[in-house]
């Protein structure tokens, strides 16, 4: 795996984290009882 590949796969999964950090948030803010779930 060349070093392109690893960067766009580095940055796909970080996009995927922020994702998820940002739907986690969004659902503790509105008030949800699982905020999980709503990943």
């Amino acid at each position: 795996m060349d070093e392109q590949q690893v960067f766009e796969k580095r940055n796909s999964l970080l996009k995927i984290i922020a994702l998820a950090g940002y739907l986690y948030e969004k659902a503790e803010r509105e008030g949800s009882e699982h905020p999980l779930y709503v990943i």
